[in-house]
C-alpha cells in the first residue's frame, strides 16, 4: 500500500488523461491543488490575474488547440469569479475541468447546527451555483471517491455534447492521504 496526497493523485490523473495546461490563480483554499498542479511533470500552469480571465483563457485554449484544459481556483469569491468563462464554455460546448478549493469539511455551512449563509472563511456553495452551467458538478466530501468523481467528470466533459465540469474539493480532502489501488472507478 502506497499512500499519496489526493492533490498529487489528481494532478497525475490529469496528465494521464492528456491534459497539458492548467489555468490557475493561487489561493489559500486551494493550496494543495496549487502545489500539486504546479509541480506535476507533464502539466504546465498558466497564472492569470483574475479568475474570469483564466476561465476564458482555458476556453480559448481548448478552442484553438483541441485539447481540454483544466482550471484551478480557490474557494468562495475565487470560484465565483470563474463563472463567466465557465458559462461561455457551457453555451459553446467547450470541454473544461474546473477544480476549486473549498473550506475544510467541518466548517461547511451544511454541517452547522443552525441555518447559516456562511460558516467557513470565504465559503460559498459553488456546486449549487454551477450546476446549471456545467455538465457535472460535485463536492468531493469523501477522499476515497476521488477516482470515481474525477473519471466521471472527465468522461462527461468530452462525451456527447462537450462542456465544462466542476469538482469542488475541501482543503482537508485536498491534503488527505489516499491509496490509489483501493479506489473504485467510474464505468460509463
Amino acid at each position: 500500500m502506497s499512500l499519496i496526497r489526493l492533490s498529487d493523485y489528481v494532478a497525475g490523473r490529469l496528465v494521464e488523461h492528456g491534459i497539458r495546461h492548467v489555468f490557475m490563480l493561487t489561493g489559500g483554499g486551494a493550496m494543495h491543488l496549487n502545489d500539486a498542479l504546479g509541480r506535476a511533470t507533464g502539466l504546465q500552469y498558466v497564472c492569470c490575474h483574475h479568475e474570469q480571465a483564466l476561465s476564458m483563457a482555458a476556453e480559448s485554449y481548448t478552442r484553438l488547440s483541441g485539447r481540454m484544459a483544466a482550471v484551478n481556483v480557490t474557494t468562495g469569491p475565487g470560484a465565483i469569479n470563474a463563472l463567466n468563462g465557465v458559462h461561455g464554455a457551457y453555451t459553446d460546448s467547450i470541454a473544461m475541468l474546473v477544480l476549486s478549493g473549498q473550506v475544510k469539511r467541518e466548517t461547511l455551512r451544511s454541517n452547522a447546527p443552525v441555518v447559516l449563509r456562511q460558516l467557513g472563511d470565504q465559503e460559498a456553495d459553488v456546486v449549487s451555483m454551477v450546476k446549471p452551467i456545467t455538465k457535472f458538478a460535485a463536492l468531493v466530501s469523501n477522499p476515497n471517491e476521488i477516482r470515481y468523481l474525477l473519471e466521471k467528470a472527465l468522461w462527461l466533459a468530452e462525451s456527447g455534447r462537450p462542456g465544462p465540469v466542476w469538482l469542488d474539493i475541501p482543503i482537508d480532502v485536498q491534503s488527505a492521504l489516499i491509496d490509489p489501488s483501493a479506489l473504485h472507478g467510474f464505468d460509463p
